[in-house]
């Protein structure tokens, strides 16, 4: 194994293990967070809330059973790009874990007041014909420095049915 690749693996490991589970009771699923993250019982949908304004955040609508995990990651990144102005970055990963299988798309969101740019990650997993859609909301400098991280989060998913 290469010595970056052992480098990331181990810097991954070491921030998990603190790790903390955290669940959404309405929808069943959960996450794995490191420490420093936590749920934001504010909003009404499913917000979690990490070290520089970093957030991981439920899309209300789930899409129809009977469109495919494509389809559907296409349709929110072109709302998302309609909704806030987001550019494609190009950057892409296919994601998967116990029992689903999902898509990470990052989008350059501009700056605006008060908020410097950032990056959007729609994250769309599907288990069965259930989906789940998320955003990351991460600051463009820490997603340029820790995007492994970010993505090992959303790799740790787990539906309510393969706990």
């Amino acid at each position: 194994m290469p010595l970056k690749a052992s480098l990331i693996i181990a810097l991954l490991c070491s921030s998990f293990c603190n790790a903390e589970v955290i669940r959404n009771q309405r929808g069943g699923y959960s996450f794995v967070f490191p420490p420093g993250w936590s749920l934001d019982r504010a909003p009404k949908d499913f917000t979690v809330v990490g070290p520089n304004k970093v957030e991981l955040s439920e899309l209300p609508t789930p899409p129809p059973p009977t469109q495919s995990l494509e389809q559907v990651t296409q349709f929110s990144v072109m709302a998302f790009t309609a909704l806030w102005g987001a550019n494609s970055t190009d950057q892409a990963f296919d994601l998967s874990g116990k029992k689903w299988k999902g898509r990470a798309v990052v989008l350059d969101v501009p700056s605006q007041p008060k908020k410097p740019p950032s990056q959007a990650v729609i994250f769309v997993a599907k288990s069965g014909k259930e989906f789940r859609q998320f955003y990351f909301s991460v600051p463009a400098e820490d997603w340029k420095n820790n995007s492994q991280q970010y993505l090992a989060i959303l790799s740790t998913m787990r539906f309510p049915d393969s706990r």
